[in-house]
This record gives structure tokens, C-alpha cells and sequence, in this order.
């Protein structure tokens, strides 16, 4: 892949997943986030089907696109805009914050479906926010070590590691 290429082709993303859903009423899209911990997982596969705005409700997980990316999210609110236009506001399951608003024409479809090991998982997804603080304490905890192996962090000499472990001739 040429330098540039990736960017192009993340920039497409959710223009071709919206030809799809158009043309074929349905599409499946691999996951990479941690946002939506524990319902979805990276590498999950989600079903995404086109729904009306006026069909979604509050805990549905939706499919949109925001700055040229597509985010899988959870309705955790429905509105209006100071133009009377519906809206929905959404947030990743360990998430803090509210996503911004999103109007109509942002999102893609529902996620019906969430296949994972073979396995399919029906909607409604469950909730828990006790749960998903959990899963993101564990995520971050997971990229840092991550990025600290990534670094080439040198591993412990032998002779700390032996300063480290318990004495055994304690009285």
C-alpha cells in the first residue's frame, strides 16, 4: 500500500458502506474500536441494516458517520435541532461524554446483529455502565502496555527480578 492509500481508503469508508446499505438493504462491517465495551469487542462483525430516524430508539446501537469516519454508538437520547430537524445523541458504552448531535443524514442503519467467534448476537445489546468502566479501565490498561512493549521497554535484569520475589529465609 502506497503512502496516503490508508487515509484514502478510511476517508471512503463510509461513503461505500453507505452504497452498500443502499444497494443491498444490508451490510456487514468488522469492528476496531473499544468504545462499545463489553457488547461490542474489536473484531467483532456487525449487521447493519438502513432504519428510518423515526424508527430508533433510545438504546439502539447505530451505525453513523462523523468527519468521515463510521462509529457504532448508543442512543441515549432523541430530539430535535433549533431547526426542528430529528436528532439523536449517542455515546460509546465507555464513554464519558455524549457524542455531538447527530442528524438524519449521518446515520447509516441499526446494528441488528453482532457475529463474534461464529457466534450471532441478536439486539437489544445489554448495558451495563459499571461493566464498560471496567472494560475501559481494562483497554487502557491494554494500550499502554501496548505501547510500552512497542517502545522496546527492555525487560527486567534477572538480578531485579530475584530483588523483586519474597525472601525465603524470613523469620
Amino acid at each position: 500500500m502506497q503512502v496516503g492509500s490508508k487515509e484514502l481508503l478510511t476517508a471512503a469508508g463510509p461513503a461505500l458502506v453507505a452504497e452498500v446499505l443502499q444497494r443491498f438493504g444490508a451490510a456487514r462491517i468488522q469492528v476496531a474500536g473499544t468504545s462499545m465495551l463489553p457488547a461490542i469487542r474489536p473484531r467483532d462483525v456487525l449487521h447493519v441494516e438502513p432504519r428510518p430516524l423515526q424508527n430508533i430508539r433510545i438504546a439502539d446501537i447505530v451505525l453513523f458517520t462523523l468527519n468521515n469516519r463510521l462509529f457504532a454508538h448508543r442512543v441515549v437520547r432523541t430530539g430535535v435541532d433549533d431547526a426542528g430537524r430529528p436528532m439523536l445523541m449517542t455515546r460509546g458504552d465507555t464513554h464519558r461524554d455524549e457524542d455531538q448531535p447527530i442528524a438524519s443524514h449521518q446515520v447509516l442503519g441499526q446494528v441488528l446483529t453482532v457475529w463474534r467467534n461464529g457466534r450471532a448476537h441478536q439486539a437489544p445489546f445489554a448495558y451495563s455502565r459499571a461493566g464498560s468502566l471496567a472494560w475501559r479501565a481494562a483497554a487502557f490498561c491494554l494500550q499502554i502496555a501496548s505501547r510500552l512493549r512497542g517502545r522496546g521497554v527492555p525487560k527486567m535484569a534477572a538480578a531485579d527480578r530475584a530483588a523483586l520475589r519474597p525472601s525465603s529465609t524470613e523469620s
